[in-house]
């Protein structure tokens, strides 16, 4: 299992990352995403909205989507977790299966 934890919201270039992650994955190998992204639903609580700007500066981004950084890997994968784990719902935990 590869972990991404805490990446894809602080690299320049997410969707690279998720894709030479792909690359490199045995398959039927399984990536863990850990990280803060936008909540299922694509609504920044307001909290968010205000801190987004601030903590983007010191270089991780709130208010990315995961399935808009998924997207160039999604024939590749299959996602099988999906769920919020703490922060009141800040954070995400998505596993996924490369397909074999």
């Amino acid at each position: 299992m590869n972990l991404i934890n805490l990446i894809l919201t602080v690299v320049p270039d997410p969707e690279k990352t998720i894709k030479e992650m792909g690359r490199v994955l045995k398959k039927s190998g399984t990536f863990l995403v850990f990280d803060k992204f936008v909540s299922k639903n694509k609504k920044m609580r307001a909290g968010q909205r205000i801190l987004r700007p601030i903590i983007k500066v010191i270089g991780t981004d709130i208010g990315i989507d995961f399935y808009d950084v998924y997207k160039i890997v999604e024939n590749t994968f299959e996602i099988v977790e999906d769920r919020n784990v703490m922060m009141n719902r800040l954070y995400r935990k998505i596993t996924a299966n490369k397909k074999g």
